[in-house]
């Protein structure tokens, strides 16, 4: 008769986190905008090493040292992407930085990336409007009250 007895045997490993970079885009219109009116700043956040867009990460956006509030990408349209809209309420010709701070995820961590675009922002014509209407208005009263003398 054979008799067979228990055996084991142990190892150790190491489970590490799969570091992979990310790329972000940022488009701003191309056109120049008028102060205080809104415009659409929206890009795309994906992976380097397959360039697959990357779903509720966080992105958040700076001008001039100012803060814009963050957005997620999302599914817009069919296109994951983000999307935000923006409002800069004075002239002059800026730099809009987007930025990704990097995640975690189980067995994947994204590393953090930015995308940067200028845009230029022009002066409002309300102002110049209402000025030009009041001295054209000015002129005619003028004219009527040196006419009626």
């Amino acid at each position: 008769m054979v008799t067979y007895t228990s055996s084991s045997a142990s190892g150790t490993i190491t489970i590490i986190s799969d570091i992979v970079g990310t790329s972000l885009t940022i488009n701003v219109p191309l056109d120049e905008i008028v102060q205080g009116v809104p415009f659409i700043i929206d890009g795309q956040l994906t992976r380097n090493d397959n360039g697959v867009p990357l779903l509720g990460e966080t992105i958040s956006f700076t001008w001039n040292g100012n803060v814009f509030a963050p957005t997620t990408t999302r599914n817009i349209g069919g296109v994951i992407k983000y999307e935000t809209t923006v409002q800069i309420d004075e002239p002059g010709t800026f730099t809009i930085t987007a930025n990704f701070d990097g995640s975690e995820r189980p067995g994947l961590t994204l590393t953090p990336t930015r995308g940067i675009e200028g845009v230029r922002i022009g002066a409002s014509m309300v102002t110049p409007l209402i000025i030009g209407v009041s001295l054209a208005l000015g002129a005619i009263l003028l004219a009527v009250g040196l006419v009626k003398k």
